[in-house]
């Protein structure tokens, strides 16, 4: 009786034509490793998480089946996201803390560390509405408020400070300008430099003169200069001095652009919003609004109480939400 002899058979290819079991992708393991080690390498290894899941996937998608470890490789690739957008998160944080003192710091240079400011609070979409339109950036702080504040002890001055986007002409060049209305004390509570001519005075500002200073930034708009005539919103000024060009740190920044010009705020009452003559009694301008204040302190020592007296006067007449103190 004859035994027939057994053959060993190989394993036969599968339908992809590899034979054997696959195997897993180094790579795979490698993007997965990695993402995780991006979390103790300042998101380095992240990156490298997402370079190698990548390069794995397109390995395994082109093997036929001969790799595997898709899974891994995509895990590799969440997991080194997350580690990159945690570390991007954390250097943002980072960067605040570090910015916001400096940011303070300078602040304090250009007012001093014994200013105030009341901070007019406006909702972003009236703001929005007032550009290029010819109309005050202002709220619910008033003169009248600026004057109130006056009687607070230990007070050296009371600046009100407000905002207009006006036309501004000299010959034939037309711009739009953001021009600040103020008194003189503007001057001598902010650091402003001026590079020609002067600033204008208090007698010109209680006459509601109409004379103006242009920044750097407005002189090379209007190519125009001391001793000059210019118009803003239709009016004739004249330009009487330079002012350096800085945007003005902390709250009190005119919104997202430079200051051009500055202009007496009683002028700027007198003329109203369209350049025609408005009510200029005592009473009617103490009812118009600014849209921010500055106190002025006689000393370092007095600013916490300053600013808690001000905020007592404010809340009999203002809700909460309508205005915001800053000290120093």
């Amino acid at each position: 009786m004859t035994t027939a002899s057994v053959v060993p058979t190989r394993p036969s290819p599968d339908a992809t034509g590899v034979s054997g079991t696959a195997k897993t992708a180094g790579l795979a393991i490698a993007s997965l490793v990695a993402g995780i080690l991006g979390l103790c390498t300042a998101g380095l290894g992240g990156i490298a998480g997402l370079i190698l899941g990548i390069v794995a996937l397109r390995r395994i998608g082109r093997s036929g089946g001969a790799l595997r470890g898709r899974g891994l490789a995509i895990a590799g690739l969440i997991v080194s996201v997350c580690t990159v957008l945690v570390w991007m998160l954390a250097a943002v944080v980072v960067g605040v803390l570090l910015l916001s003192p400096r940011l303070k710091e300078m602040q304090v240079r250009k007012i001093g560390s014994t200013t105030i400011i009341l901070e007019t609070i406006k909702p972003p979409e009236d703001l929005q509405s007032t550009r290029l339109s010819g109309q005050s950036v202002g709220g619910s702080l008033t003169w009248e408020d600026a004057e109130r504040l006056k009687d607070l002890p230990n007070v050296a001055r009371i600046v009100p400070v407000k905002h207009m986007h006006m036309e501004g002409q000299f010959g034939e060049r037309k711009m739009e300008l953001l021009v600040v209305g103020t008194d003189s004390g503007w001057f001598n509570v902010v650091n402003e430099n001026i590079n020609a001519g002067r600033v204008f005075g208090e007698e010109e500002a209680r006459n509601a003169a109409r004379v103006c200073l242009l920044t750097e930034s407005g002189a090379r708009k209007l190519q125009a200069d001391v001793g000059l005539q210019v118009r803003l919103h239709k009016v004739v000024f004249v330009v009487v001095g330079i002012v350096k060009s800085e945007k003005v740190a902390g709250p009190i920044q005119a919104l997202d652009r430079e200051i051009d010009a500055y202009i007496p705020l009683t002028t700027m009452y007198r003329l109203g919003y369209n350049g025609s003559p408005q009510d200029s009694s005592s009473d009617a301008r103490m009812k118009r609004e600014v849209g921010h204040i500055l106190i002025k302190v006689d000393t370092v020592e007095n600013v916490e109480a300053t600013a808690a007296s001000a905020e007592l006067i404010l809340m009999q007449f203002h809700k909460k939400g309508d205005y915001r103190i800053t000290a120093p």
